[in-house]
């Protein structure tokens, strides 16, 4: 039978995540190349071919096949009702991690030491916001990541095998997990149930883009850009960006993390720790040395730090005989939401409208792929955003390179363009044409908005 524990878990975790942020919160850019992808997967364009991203396939196929779901049950439902729905979707999902959680603490630590990894999962703010103001990938990443933790911990090898590589399918470098679980499925003599596993996701994932013509375009989104274009900082730039991370995103929580993190360590000389989590603790920190690039980043690592958490309490518990902990913690966690800034979703699609409302000619994006995702607009390039090496990527491979590839966009004429954060060395080249052509429109509240010039 269920737990009672497991149920209050599950739905204290779904309350949590809609309280923090929100269904009705605003899109924001990275959660709009996923929204916008997944559209354009749910009308058969495969990732990559719809909007150029550089992660794996994974994020889009799943968040796409949700969206074509909805839109079979309810063939009418308009943009914002479907965000809403799919948000849902993922809020629920997001809701197991804590209970998985709780139950891979179990086998080691003591009920409080378990209950309290559950709650301080919780309490990692930028988790809790994106799990509720999605679509984002890791978000999924984190869950597939703890389910594959989980029948790892069973020695169920296949379901193992299984979600590890869906894990890496959305985010590749946590194929160093799927690595992980097959050495130690050697050791256990259970490999073949492993490989078993893996191999189902990625066989159906390259068939899929057999099927739409499009598999060189796979190879060139999730390998072989990450390979030639892709934009890295200096190992210690990465190092000083995860240390303002956790202190400007994480806030109070950083300092959970920082606790949990470093109390994990002592795992290592726990007889009854699980292998598979001892193993795997070291490849998330180091691959975020190698390339980090925000809180998202920090995503897997967070299971591991509410570990820690649970095992120092695990320990205390042994002390003193009344539990002050968990009344802590929550009161912590309903404190927490009130740090961000609450904006309305709805309020962000009336503004959006109003733009496409007041300007009868064709939008389109360069950096704001949230604006095209909320209105259903549909951008004329597939370059969406400028971003880690994506202008290089054009410059060299689209016919003319970034001026080739402006005349293009030039070629629709279009009348608005929207807006968002663009990097790269051939960034001032691309301001220079849009300041050349086009003035921004004042008083937005929710995008950045460039108007051609001689438009009312």
């Amino acid at each position: 039978m269920v737990n009672k524990t497991l149920i209050s878990i599950f739905i204290l975790s779904i309350l949590f995540y809609i309280f923090i942020a929100g269904i009705n919160s605003p899109l924001k850019r990275d959660p709009g190349i996923y929204l916008y992808s997944a559209q354009r997967v749910a009308e058969g364009i495969p990732p990559y071919v719809g909007i150029f991203d550089h992660k794996g396939p994974g994020a889009p196929l799943m968040f796409g096949g949700i969206i074509k779901i909805i839109r079979i049950i309810s063939p009418e439902i308009n943009h914002l009702k479907e965000l809403f729905f799919l948000r849902m979707v993922l809020i629920i999902l997001s809701s197991f991690i804590p209970v998985f959680l709780y139950l891979i603490s179990k086998e080691f630590l003591n009920e409080e030491g378990a209950r309290i990894t559950a709650l301080a999962f919780l309490s990692f703010l930028p988790f809790s916001f994106f799990a509720a103001a999605g679509p984002v990938p890791k978000t999924m990443t984190t869950l597939f990541e703890v389910l594959f933790f989980y029948f790892m911990v069973r020695k169920k090898y296949f379901l193992a095998g299984f979600f590890s590589v869906a894990a890496a399918l959305i985010w590749q470098p946590l194929a160093l997990f799927t690595i992980a679980g097959f050495i130690l499925s050697i050791k256990s003599r259970k490999h073949w149930s492993f490989i078993c596993g893996v191999l189902p996701l990625p066989l159906i994932t390259v068939a899929y883009f057999i099927y739409h013509g499009a598999l060189i375009e796979l190879w060139r989104g999730a390998v072989s850009f990450n390979l030639i274009y892709l934009d890295t900082n200096p190992l210690y730039i990465n190092i000083i960006n995860i240390l303002k991370t956790l202190l400007r995103r994480y806030s109070i929580t950083s300092v959970v993390v920082i606790m949990g993190l470093t109390s994990f360590v002592f795992l290592y000389k726990d007889q009854r720790a699980p292998k598979i989590l001892l193993w795997a603790f070291p490849l998330p920190i180091f691959w975020s040395i190698l390339d980090f690039q925000g809180s998202q980043d920090m995503f897997p690592l967070l299971p591991f730090a509410a570990i820690g958490t649970g095992l120092i309490f695990h320990y205390l518990s042994k002390f003193r005989q009344k539990n002050y902990i968990s009344i802590i913690l929550l009161v912590l966690i309903a404190i927490l939401p009130h740090t961000y800034n609450r904006f309305s979703l709805t309020d962000q699609l009336r503004e959006a409208e109003g733009i496409r409302k007041n300007f009868h000619g064709r939008i389109i994006s360069i950096g704001a792929p949230h604006f095209m995702a909320i209105t259903g607009l549909v951008n004329p390039s597939r370059y969406l955003f400028i971003l880690r090496g994506i202008d290089r990527k054009i410059e060299a491979e689209f016919p003319g390179g970034v001026k080739g590839w402006l005349q293009f966009l030039e070629g629709f004429q279009p009348e608005v363009i929207a807006l968002g954060q663009t990097r790269g060395i051939y960034s001032p080249d691309i301001k220079k044409w849009l300041n050349k052509r086009y003035r921004i429109k004042k008083g937005l509240k929710y995008f950045k908005i460039y108007v051609k010039k001689g438009t009312n």
